[in-house]
């Protein structure tokens, strides 16, 4: 039986983990200025990609049956891609777009391991929820 919480989870750290190298790139002084301005700003526009469909997906999995056990990290997941999205807005400003992209990839990185945690949560919850109660029964009468 697939568990609908834990696929939208895993899905978030994966895109969680593509913004956080993508903004680390972004934060590295020279480099990652010179890549953004020769790629006509699209590490911006993809950000930006990246950072709604984790907000659409974190929205999903608080709205799946099961989540509010989750509640306050993924309302927590959910604000951090909201500030992803206006500071990839606001990146485009030189300077002011290579302070964001260092306060980002620190973002993206804690809330990697923090989905880490979550998906480590629900897969354990799952498991738990999938004994029967005549399983730990029989278990019991065995000893």
């Amino acid at each position: 039986m697939e568990n609908t919480l834990y696929s939208k989870i895993n899905i978030m750290y994966y895109l969680t983990l593509v913004a956080a190298i993508i903004e680390t790139i972004g934060a590295i002084p020279i480099v990652g200025g010179s890549i953004i301005i020769l790629s006509f700003e699209s590490p911006l526009v993809a950000l930006i990609g990246l950072y709604v469909a984790g907000l659409i997906f974190t929205i999903q999995a608080q709205n799946t049956p099961g989540a509010n056990r989750y509640n306050i990290e993924l309302s927590s997941v959910k604000v951090k891609f909201i500030t992803g999205i206006v500071c990839a807005v606001i990146a485009s400003i030189p300077f002011v777009g290579w302070i964001l992209h260092i306060v980002m990839a620190i973002i993206m990185w804690l809330q990697y391991t923090s989905l880490m945690s979550i998906k480590n949560k629900v897969a354990k919850d799952d498991v738990i929820e999938d004994v029967k109660a005549e399983d730990v029964k029989n278990d019991n009468n065995d000893k």
